[in-house]
This record gives structure tokens, C-alpha cells and sequence, in this order.
């Protein structure tokens, strides 16, 4: 699941953030220095929107992932509802602020900087045609973590890539046909966001969706509580806003709009590196809830582990690539101009040297998320928003311009980790003694497997009934609860799968205070035995048939259905 959760959100996000690379490069290419330096002030304030973006993506990944793992699927449905509501009543703010005030902000964006009005006036032209965009780009956020908790994570990158084709047809029509200029670029990106939004919307048509808006308009303190767990990112991308404004400044002073024109486009190559370190930590934060909402403490370090070593190898090669190309990246953004050429290369090689470090920040950021350490998870985030590396690139007086502006990055990311990894390494025996004494104080056994055959079942299903007894667990109990993984298991194998398709079941099982609870796990085919209980079994009385699934019915106390990831996950209770 993990491998796949990332395969999904690379390919989503890396078709994302090119369309930022390719605005950089139409705005470079076709419409000048001037326009790229006014791409380069509009930059910071994705940060300022990711800000309440952050917020509506992470309380999915979070709080909706750890409601599943709970089994509590109507509370699920009304927290996606309040996510809708509250992204719709965001938007229309910064519709305000993007057309009636848009001086205004353009004003704070270049604050301390004395650019020329034909930039100041292009980058308010690409803020009055971006508002309307709002919308689509408030909303899309909670859809996209919810299109792969429902079961249908292939529609998530697919409105992306339509999005994506929409968006660059628009920037080619808007520079060789119509001349729209940044006005044009911006209304081509409003187009493609509300093409995205229809597409994920599209999900709620297909019978099988459970995860489908409940409304419910009541304030709770348990929304504002669910809220207030993506605090931490917001923080981080407070720190970017705020830096992005900081390091434009930085970089007019040192060598004029030429410089934060590097800087620009150094960003929207830095764009195409994110998806790998977002792909992985949303992956780490998504999976990992889930696994925590289960109970499951090793599942949970299984996924850190996992995106540590994303980190470490893919992440690095993938950096090597655009480290290799840094030159031929440059060319594109600015064409025969080598001054400029010779920065963005420059800066664009930092970047890529520094990204392995950021890959683990963000995922180590997201498994703070995960364990409830949010505000040491808001520490490191805003470390790694750029604090450190603002505080670098000041220190950094003797290096040339564009070297202070990626050297700064490094330096500032490297600390970052090393103070990290210190940390980690100084906590690591205290949680594991902690963990020890929680499982003592609960009482808690839990078994783990992946059956492949019948026999396979059978044996597990015969260590559950033996560690059930050795819990303390009544023997009909014990007895019930291993027929019920065989059964269930065996019924998987048998018709879950096609002839094709490798069979196998992941079947973890927690004894806890005098409660079982199962879990099974598989990529066969969509199958949602509640449903065909209700169903199928009440109106069919003979007892010859669907033995297995009549067997588990009277043995569950409580059973709870979920496609995740396009997985069938079936959690029985027993009493």
C-alpha cells in the first residue's frame, strides 16, 4: 500500500508543479526579465494560500485516516462535509483580497524593494484573473487524500493530468494567440483548477462511494480540536510566506530584479523536485494514521522506515537528474541571456543538492504529526520553512549573490537534519521504554501475518485461539475467533482473487482487554461483505449456502467495511 500511496501522489503532485515550472518557463521565455521578476514577487503568496491549504489537506490525512482505522465512518463523512464547507467560506476571502485589495497585497509582497510599476503592474493583472481559481484550489485538497481513503486513488492523478493538459494548451494558446500576457497565464490556471475540481467531484457519482459528504453545519470542539492538528504545517508555510518575502528582498538588494528573477525560476524548478518528498511524507502521514487509528505501533514505525530510506536513495537520485540538467533548465527560463543563465544554474544545483534533506525533514515531520508530537512536528517545520536558511544566507557575505541564496538553503538544511537526527537518537530507548509499559498496562497481544494458502490460514487461526487463552480469554471466545479468521480468510483466497493475481491476505489480530478485534487486508476484488450480509443472507434462508459468511455474522459482535487505497479492509470485533 505504502509503494503505491507514493506511485499515486509522485505522478499527482509532479503533474501539479509543472504546471508552475511551465508558467516559469512561458513567462521566462516569451515574456521577459520583467515578467519573470513579477512571477517571482506572486511566488511567496502560494505559501500565504497554502497556509489554510495545508490545514484542509492534513486533517484528512490525519483525522479521517485515524476515524477509519477506527471503524467510525459516519464521523469521517462529516468531517469531509466541514472540510468542503470551511475550504468554500476560505475562498471567497481570498477572492476578496485578490480583486478588491490586490494593490494591497501586491504592495506587501514587495515590501522594502523598490520595483518598477510595469512589474508591480503584472503582478497584480496575474492576482485579479488567479482569484477565481480559489475556489477549485480550497476544495481539491480535501478531495484529493479522500479519492484514495474511498477507494478510488486512480481518479486523483487523473484530474491532475487533464488539469495539467488544460492549463499548458491555455499558456501556448494565451502566448501565440491571443497575447495575453500574466493576465492570460493566470486565467489559464483558474481554468484548469475548476476542470480538477469537476473531475474529483465525479467520484460521488459511483454507487460504491462511502465517503460521500454528511452534512452537518454545527460547531463542535471536536472540529475545532481536528482543526488545530494542522496548526504545525500551517506554521511552516507561514515561515515560507515569510521567508519567500525575506530572500526576494535579499536577492534585490544584492544584484536587482535580475537575481529574484533566478530565484524565480530556481523555484519553479525546485516545483518539479517537491513531488518526491510530498509524494513520500503524505504517503507517511496518510498510511501511518490509519495504522495508528488500528493500534498498530510497529505498522506506524514500518512507515517512517519506509520513507526514510525514499529519502535516502530515490529521493537522491532523483536530485542527481536535475542537478545533471541544471544548465539545460537554465537555457529554457532565459534563453541567450548568460548573467542570468549562470545564476539560475546555480541556484538550481543547490537546490537539488539540498532536496534529499528536505525529503527527510518533511517525512519526519509528518511521523511527528502521526504520534501526536505536533508542536515539536511545528518546531521542525518552521526550521525547515527557512529560518535556517535565511539566517545562512545573511551570515554567507563573502559568497557571490546567487551562491548566498542556495548555499544558505544547504547549510541551514544540513543543520536542520543533524540537530534532527539528535534528537531522534537521544528519545529512541525513552519511547521504546514507554511503548513497553503502555502494552504492559493494557494488557494488549497482537499478531501479524500475511496467509498465501489454506493451510497457511489454518495455522495462524490456531495462534490466535492460543494466545486468546493465554490473554485470558474464554475458550468459546478463543475458539469463535480463530474459526472467523479462517473462515473469512479462506473465503478471501478462494474468491477474492482473479486467476491471474497472486492470492494473499494480511490478517493482523489485537487482543485488548477482554475485546478481539481483526483485521484483514487484501487487493482482490471489491467486495463488501457488510453490505451483502444485510443484504443477501437476510432474504436467503437456505443454510447450504455462504456457509462461511453466515458463520462470521453470528460470531462478530461489530464488523466495519473500507476501501482504501484500492484495498478491501474488513474489521471484525468479537465480545
Amino acid at each position: 500500500m505504502f509503494h503505491r500511496s507514493v506511485r499515486y501522489s509522485f505522478f499527482g503532485f509532479f503533474t501539479v508543479m509543472l504546471n508552475t515550472a511551465v508558467d516559469g518557463v512561458i513567462i521566462g521565455h516569451f515574456l521577459g526579465a520583467a515578467a519573470m521578476s513579477a512571477f517571482g514577487l506572486i511566488v511567496p503568496l502560494y505559501s500565504f494560500i497554502n497556509i489554510v491549504v495545508v490545514l484542509l489537506r492534513t486533517v484528512p490525512q490525519l483525522n479521517i485516516g485515524e476515524d477509519l482505522g477506527h471503524g467510525k465512518l459516519e464521523t469521517a463523512r462529516r468531517r469531509v462535509f466541514q472540510l468542503l464547507f470551511t475550504g468554500l467560506a476560505t475562498a471567497l476571502v481570498f477572492i476578496l483580497l485578490f480583486t478588491v485589495f490586490r494593490s494591497f497585497s501586491v504592495a506587501l509582497l514587495c515590501s522594502f524593494s523598490a520595483h518598477s510599476e510595469n512589474t508591480i503592474k503584472m503582478a497584480e493583472d496575474y492576482l485579479f484573473w488567479m482569484a477565481p481559481s480559489m475556489i477549485p484550489v480550497m476544495m481539491t485538497p480535501v478531495l484529493h487524500p479522500v479519492m484514495q481513503l474511498d477507494g478510488d486513488a486512480r481518479r486523483s492523478p487523473l484530474a491532475i493530468y487533464i488539469a495539467t493538459t488544460v492549463n499548458i494548451l491555455g499558456d501556448i494558446l494565451n502566448v501565440m494567440l491571443f497575447h495575453g500576457g500574466m493576465a492570460g497565464i493566470a486565467a489559464a490556471t483558474t481554468i484548469s483548477c475548476y476542470v480538477e475540481l469537476l473531475v474529483l467531484l465525479l467520484h460521488y457519482a459511483r454507487k460504491t462511494s462511502q465517503l460521500k459528504p454528511s452534512p452537518c453545519l454545527r460547531l463542535r470542539m471536536e472540529w475545532l480540536k481536528a482543526l488545530s492538528k494542522g496548526i504545525p504545517v500551517m506554521l511552516h508555510e507561514m515561515t515560507v510566506f515569510l521567508i519567500g518575502i525575506a530572500i526576494n528582498h535579499l536577492a534585490f538588494m544584492l544584484a536587482g530584479e535580475d537575481l529574484v528573477a533566478a530565484v524565480a525560476a530556481g523555484n519553479s524548478v525546485f516545483a518539479l523536485l517537491l513531488p518526491g518528498s510530498l509524494a513520500v511524507s503524505g504517503a507517511v502521514m496518510t498510511l501511518g494514521s490509519v495504522a495508528r487509528g488500528e493500534a498498530d505501533h510497529k505498522g506506524v514505525r514500518s512507515m517512517l522506515r519506509m520513507g526514510l530510506w525514499y529519502a535516502l536513495l530515490p529521493c537522491s537520485i532523483y536530485a542527481i537528474v536535475f542537478m545533471i540538467s541544471a544548465v539545460p533548465l537554465a537555457r529554457f527560463f532565459h534563453g541567450g541571456n548568460e548573467r542570468l543563465m549562470n545564476m539560475t544554474a546555480a541556484i538550481i544545483r543547490g537546490y537539488a543538492f539540498s532536496f534529499p534533506l528536505v525529503a527527510i525533514c518533511q517525512i519526519i515531520e509528518s511521523y511527528l504529526n502521526v504520534i501526536g508530537k505536533r508542536w515539536l512536528s511545528a518546531i521542525v517545520s518552521m526550521l525547515e520553512g527557512g529560518i535556517a536558511w535565511i539566517v545562512f544566507s545573511w551570515l554567507l557575505r563573502q559568497a557571490e549573490p546567487a551562491g548566498r541564496i542556495w548555499l544558505g538553503h544547504l547549510i541551514g538544511e544540513f543543520s536542520l537534519v543533524f540537530a534532527i537526527a539528535v534528537v531522534i537518537l537521544f528519545c529512541r530507548n525513552l519511547n521504546r521504554q514507554k511503548e513497553l509499559l503502555t502494552d504492559r498496562e493494557n494488557d494488549t497481544v497482537e499478531l501479524e501475518t500475511t496467509v498465501y494458502t489454506f493451510g497457511e490460514a489454518s495455522v495462524f487461526s490456531e495462534s490466535v485461539r492460543k494466545s486468546c487463552l493465554n490473554h485470558g480469554i474464554s475458550s468459546r471466545i478463543s475458539m469463535l475467533s480463530a474459526l472467523c479468521v479462517e473462515e473469512a480468510a479462506c473465503n478471501t483466497l478462494r474468491w477474492g482473487f482473479s486467476e491471474e493475481t497472486d492470492c494473499a491476505v494480511d490478517i493482523r489480530a489485537v487482543c485488548r482487554n477482554g475485546e478481539i478485534i481483526i483485521r484483514f487486508r487484501d487487493s482482490g476484488r471489491r467486495f463488501n461483505p457488510k453490505s451483502y450480509i444485510s443484504q443477501v443472507l437476510v432474504y436467503d434462508k437456505n443454510p447450504a449456502r455462504n456457509i462461511g459468511l453466515r458463520t462470521i455474522s453470528n460470531i462478530m459482535s461489530e464488523m466495519q467495511y473500507m476501501c482504501i487505497m484500492d484495498c478491501n479492509i474488513l474489521l471484525i470485533h468479537i465480545r
